[in-house]
C-alpha cells in the first residue's frame, strides 16, 4: 500500500536494524500473515487443535520473536505445521531454525514421539519455564508460584538477618519494596531529560504532568501507576462479561 493505494510489488533494497522504532510494527505485520496461515489450516482440519485448546479457542500465541503451537502432537498436524511456516518463508523469507525449535507434548506415546524425532525436531516434556513462570498442561497451583514468591522473600529474609528496629523495617518498605515503580519512573525521566542514566539532571517538568495528553500540551506518556488499575479493573470487568476469554476461563 502507498498513499492509501496498491501499488504492486516493489523490492526491498534497505534493510532495519535490531532495535528501529519500525520493527515492531513491521514484525506483528509478519506474524499476522502467519497467523492468518494457520488459522486456515486449522480450520480446514489439517492442523487439529490440542484437546486442552478447544475452549476457548487457542491455536497459537506470538510473544516478541517467540511463536508458540498448540496442536494434537498427529503426524499430519505436525506435517501442515511445517507446510505453513516453508510458505511463510517463501513470503517473508523468515525461516524456522530447528535448532531453536522444540516440541513438548504431554501424553504421547513412544512411537509418536519417535515420529517427531525423525523430522528433525527437538522434543522435551512438560512442565517447563517460559517468561520466568512454569507452564504446564493443568491450571497452575499455588505451588506453582513458590519460585516467584520465594524470589521475593529471599529480600526480606536478607533484611531479616540484620538487627533493624521497627522504624528500619518500615522505612525499608516504603523506600524498597514501594519504589520499585519509582524507580523505573526515575530511569524513564533520567533518560528523558538527560540522554544518559548516568548523569545527574534536573526535570523541566514533572514525571506527573508528562503523563498528560497530548491534546493538553503534555507528552502523553503513560502512568505505570494509573495504568496497573485499568488493567486490574479490566480484568474484572472480564470476569462478569466474558465468561470465554483466555485470561478468565
Amino acid at each position: 500500500m502507498l498513499m492509501v493505494a496498491s501499488c504492486g510489488y516493489f523490492k526491498a533494497s534497505r534493510g532495519l536494524r535490531q532495535g528501529d522504532p519500525l520493527s515492531p510494527t513491521l514484525f506483528v505485520m509478519a506474524m499476522e500473515v502467519l497467523g492468518n496461515l494457520l488459522q486456515s489450516k486449522f480450520a480446514l482440519g489439517s492442523i487439529e487443535l490440542h484437546p486442552l485448546g478447544r475452549s476457548p479457542t487457542v491455536s497459537h500465541i506470538a510473544f516478541a520473536d517467540d511463536i508458540m503451537i498448540f496442536f494434537d502432537g498427529k503426524n499430519f498436524s505436525l506435517q501442515s505445521i511445517v507446510a505453513s511456516l516453508e510458505i511463510f518463508q517463501k513470503i517473508s523469507g523468515l525461516t524456522m531454525n530447528k535448532n531453536k525449535t522444540v516440541i513438548f507434548h504431554v501424553g504421547l506415546n513412544l512411537e509418536e514421539v519417535q515420529s517427531i524425532n525423525n523430522q528433525g525436531f527437538q522434543t522435551e516434556s512438560l512442565p517447563i519455564k517460559y517468561l520466568g513462570l512454569p507452564l504446564q498442561h493443568k491450571k497452575l497451583r499455588k505451588a506453582e508460584f513458590s519460585p516467584l514468591t520465594d524470589s521475593i522473600a529471599a529480600r526480606f529474609n536478607h533484611w531479616a538477618l540484620k538487627s533493624l528496629s521497627f522504624a528500619d523495617r518500615l522505612q525499608l518498605i516504603k523506600s524498597v519494596i514501594y519504589s520499585l515503580v519509582n524507580f523505573c519512573v526515575q530511569l524513564c525521566t533520567k533518560f528523558l531529560w538527560a540522554g544518559d542514566l548516568t548523569k545527574c539532571t534536573v526535570a523541566k517538568v514533572s514525571w506527573n504532568t508528562c503523563c498528560l495528553p497530548k491534546a493538553e500540551g503534555r507528552l502523553g506518556l503513560r502512568d505505570f501507576t494509573t495504568w496497573n488499575k485499568v488493567l486490574n479493573l479490566r480484568l474484572i470487568w472480564l470476569l462478569f462479561t466474558n465468561c470465554g476469554s483466555l485470561w478468565v476461563a
